[in-house]
């Protein structure tokens, strides 16, 4: 994490696929005493879906115990048709933070190889705001 980024209950973190699991890693490693306001976390996945570029990212568990003491908030956003991560990821995710799970409709991976709209997210925009 950046050492001088004061995390804080005004916190909003957003992570995007693998950047989602790092998202959930960082929550784990906060100081006992800090929490964030809200993690926004775009098609997270729960383990390494059988890639070997992914393996490294869960080379420890998630505890999930540690990480929900550490935010007050979270919403998984997923599309039903992401051709890389599925839905039930997602769900999983959702269930052990206790946190909401916004579904889209034929998003794939939220990113530009479904579309170039997604150099611009503003239903992002508008999650953020329900957090705040």
């Amino acid at each position: 994490s950046n050492k001088d980024f004061a995390y804080d209950d005004q916190t909003i973190i957003i992570g995007h696929s693998s950047g989602s699991v790092e998202a959930l890693y960082l929550l784990q490693h906060l100081p006992k005493e800090t929490v964030i306001r809200a993690e926004i976390l775009v098609s997270a996945f729960k383990d390494d879906l059988n890639w070997d570029t992914l393996k490294g990212l869960f080379q420890e568990p998630i505890n999930f115990d540690t990480i929900k003491k550490h935010c007050q908030r979270f919403v998984f956003v997923h599309s039903d048709n992401d051709p890389y991560v599925p839905l039930g990821h997602a769900e999983f995710l959702a269930t052990e933070t206790g946190g909401e799970l916004l579904m889209f409709e034929g998003q794939g991976h939220f990113n530009t190889e479904l579309s170039p709209d997604y150099r611009q997210f503003p239903e992002l925009l508008e999650i953020i705001k329900t957090v705040t």
